[in-house]
């Protein structure tokens, strides 16, 4: 089956989260193409996506892609997590500028409901900062990795929890950001994520 130019970049960002996850780092002997030279005077985002596995089956659809993914193109997108523990991936590539950072951004909020219907909101709150990320502090380097990645696991344990005898429904709007050495800032859409 061949795949479509996103769907090969989000397989390329995958396999590139993959070997640094196994390796942590190029070890004694860096693949110069790993790296690039920051380009000052670039002007274009870098490309980012941001990847959801273990998504349930969704009511009424017969099969679905493991992981989702969406990035700064397209499209916002609701599903339903219910019990399952999530692990979320955002990466950028930058051929020009490297990536300076990426971040994954989750905004939670919790509904409680009484038995007798009353409910009651907890969030969402104020975000500050990316829930994961990674970020190269270097002021001026010489040489920067053109993929960087972050990761996390997102499960209804995440969530403020209700008192007993409550019900809980659990929202999650979730993006990733990121940032090239140029100084030039990338966002995903946003993933709706309902846990019950």
């Amino acid at each position: 089956m061949l795949l479509g130019v996103r769907g090969r970049r989000i397989a390329t960002l995958i396999a590139m989260f993959a070997l640094v996850a196994a390796g942590g780092c190029d070890g004694p002997n860096p693949n110069p193409d790993n790296y690039v030279t920051p380009n000052p005077n670039d002007s274009s985002p870098p490309k980012i996506g941001l990847d959801v596995y273990n998504l349930p089956l969704q009511q009424g659809a017969g099969s679905q892609p493991n992981p989702e993914s969406i990035d700064e193109g397209c499209c916002d997108v609701t599903r339903t997590a219910d019990r399952t523990e999530l692990t979320l991936v955002a990466g950028i590539t930058d051929d020009e500028s490297g990536g300076r950072e990426v971040g994954i951004w989750v905004d939670m909020s919790t509904t409680c409901t009484t038995q007798g219907g009353i409910g009651r909101n907890i969030g969402p709150g104020l975000l500050g900062a990316p829930s994961a990320e990674y970020k190269d502090t270097r002021v001026n380097p010489t040489s920067v990795a053109r993929n960087v990645f972050t990761s996390m696991s997102l499960s209804r344990a995440s969530f403020s929890q209700c008192a007993t005898g409550e019900t809980f429904a659990g929202k999650a709007d979730v993006w990733g950001e990121g940032e090239n050495f140029a100084g030039k800032k990338v966002r995903t859409k946003t993933f709706t994520l309902r846990f019950d």
